[in-house]
């Protein structure tokens, strides 16, 4: 026997501009009097409204969405007799010089947090940079202040498949690392937020829609969506609702119990969805998979490994 749903559902739809991302979530409508459609300002911070800083989860997709594996991943470091305010000055100094040496009619865009050294505790940043400004010209901000020292990376970790994996690593690894490393006056007095990034980040568009009372299709109601999650037997039938009801999408994995499921009920028994997705053909589209001893491109069938 199925479940059913009594209550109705909102869902709301997570798009990357350009890097393929998607991400779904499902919960009951919060406000009936709702228009049924809303479309949210262009910006991944509207999930972000209820928070005073901005978590982890955040800023890995803005990192998916913005960065890949030909761009940098910089440590920057200051000489030891550098005050703490100064440094903080010292890091949009860099920021204005690497603008100016940004190639014609392009934007710098950057992604950086502040944490402490584990050895001399001595305040630093890790950023994200886009790859419009030459090695060269990094080479020649150290050169140009005394007192700032960058140790240039590519956005590159062999031990991992994919170039989403590799940011992923370096976002989580880090963000509760550096995080967890400053002082309570460091978090009061200078570093008030847990990352900074560029306007220019490409955004992210958010789309929410709520159920109503008319008996719709499912691909345009959120509480069938929902109903059909819930009953469905494994992760191919998943993918085949992630398919039929949004276009362009496959489904990539689950959020809840470590990824291993695709729903998770609190205290009073409401159940909540999220689904991560995919769209078909983007740069972060892994077509290969892992089946039955064997690695195939799961669009063609075709064996790739035996």
């Amino acid at each position: 026997m199925k479940n059913r749903i009594s209550k109705p559902y909102t869902c709301k739809l997570i798009e990357g501009q350009t890097s393929g991302y998607g991400e779904v979530r499902l919960y009951p409508c919060c406000n009936r009097s709702c228009r049924r459609q809303r479309r949210y300002q262009r910006s991944i911070q509207a999930l972000q409204s209820a928070y005073n800083k901005r978590s982890a989860h955040m800023c890995y997709v803005e990192a998916v969405e913005n960065f890949g594996s030909h761009d940098y991943f910089l440590t920057i470091t200051f000489s030891p007799d550098t005050d703490d305010k100064e440094r903080l000055e010292l890091l949009k100094k860099v920021i204005r010089y690497l603008q100016r040496r940004c190639q014609h009619c392009t934007k710098l865009k950057y992604i950086y947090n502040w944490g402490r050294g584990e050895t001399d505790e001595q305040l630093h940043c890790h950023m994200f940079l886009n790859n419009v400004v030459a090695y060269s010209d990094l080479i020649a901000c150290c050169n140009t202040y005394k007192n700032v020292n960058i140790d240039i990376q590519y956005i590159e970790y062999p031990h991992y498949n994919t170039e989403e994996d590799n940011i992923r690593h370096i976002v989580y690894y880090v963000f509760y690392k550096h995080w967890d490393s400053l002082e309570e006056q460091d978090k009061n007095n200078l570093v008030q937020k847990r990352y900074y990034g560029s306007r220019s980040l490409n955004k992210m568009t958010v789309t929410e829609k709520d159920d109503d009372e008319i008996n719709r299709d499912i691909v345009d109601s959120p509480t069938k969506i929902m109903e059909a999650i819930v009953n469905a037997s494994d992760y191919d039938e998943i993918d085949a609702i992630v398919q039929k009801v949004f276009n362009g999408y496959r489904l990539e994995g689950f959020y809840y119990d470590e990824g291993n499921s695709p729903i998770c009920a609190d205290f009073f028994g409401t159940l909540f969805g999220k689904l991560k997705l995919v769209k078909i053909g983007s740069k972060l589209d892994n077509p290969y998979i892992y089946r039955n001893g064997h690695v195939i491109n799961r669009y063609t069938g075709e064996v790739i490994e035996e």
